[in-house]
């Protein structure tokens, strides 16, 4: 929760705390530590600290798809922190293949019109828009997005 209100040096060490009594508990490969290594990814994300940010993502990663099953929603977190990531670093081909990750394993796993599914559509939308400047593939996936959005909501 630290990260929320910006107290990213404290997160982090908290973060790492949490790690250092999984360690202690010899726990080495469970889902909590891949867990713990998706949200330090994060926290370095914020922090601008991509490198970083991409060797956990990548730790968590790895621990998550030896103990979760692949469409598990911690791995679709992970593959959206990387998304985000390499957005940030102008890594567009590496930001749309995990944000596509993430579409696959929602439309696999949620209903048709789930909004997740539209948050899905709206940030490969932004990521057309604003980082490749494909304006017609981005209309395409806002208006996927905003279709169902028109579905679900009032």
């Amino acid at each position: 929760a630290d990260h929320w209100l910006n107290q990213y040096d404290e997160s982090l060490s908290n973060l790492h705390k949490s790690l250092s009594l999984l360690n202690e508990l010899g726990l080495d490969i469970c889902e909590e530590k891949g867990r713990l290594h998706s949200s330090i990814g994060l926290v370095y994300w914020r922090k601008k600290l991509y490198s970083e940010a991409l060797e956990n993502l990548n730790t968590a990663l790895s621990i998550q798809q030896a103990t979760l099953p692949p469409e598990h929603p911690d791995i679709l977190a992970t593959y959206n922190r990387f998304a985000i990531t390499y957005s940030a670093m102008n890594e567009v081909d590496l930001a749309l293949e995990n944000y596509n990750k993430c579409l696959n394993i929602r439309l696999a796993t949620l209903p048709h019109n789930h909004p997740d599914i539209a948050t899905s559509y709206n940030n490969i939308g932004w990521l057309y828009h604003e980082k490749i400047g494909d304006y017609v593939k981005a209309l395409d996936f806002f208006q996927k997005s905003l279709a169902i959005c028109r579905k679900i909501l009032p």
